[in-house]
């Protein structure tokens, strides 16, 4: 999930969108030379349709961005020894002072509302 706008813009082959949970998704199939803008504070899903595809994605502003992994994403990630550091970034977590893995996993949920 991100809090920002996010616009697409397909160069080459065809890309599925995805935004919103389940049962709320919407659901665009983008094909080459199209742009699509992205709902702030929605769950995102990009999937190539074919073998070749080629797509930029912007966010809005000039600030940092952040991004929100789904649990789901975030356990697999932890199987391959990946995890948030202190500032966000996905950092190898053996490599990380246990500070900074508490810190990353701290940051690692959503804030609540």
């Amino acid at each position: 999930m991100c809090p920002d706008i996010q616009v697409i813009m397909v160069f080459k082959g065809t890309l599925e969108i995805t935004w919103n949970l389940l049962g709320e998704e919407v659901i665009i199939i983008a094909p080459e030379r199209s742009v699509v803008s992205v709902p702030a504070n929605s769950w995102r899903r990009y999937r190539a349709v074919g073998d070749d595809v080629e797509f930029i994605l912007t966010t809005e502003g000039d600030q940092r961005k952040r991004v929100y992994w789904d649990e789901a994403i975030l356990r697999e990630a932890k199987t391959h020894n990946r995890g948030l550091d202190p500032d966000g970034y996905v950092s190898k977590v053996d490599v990380m002072p246990v500070t900074a893995r508490r810190a990353g996993a701290r940051i690692e949920s959503l804030p609540q509302a």
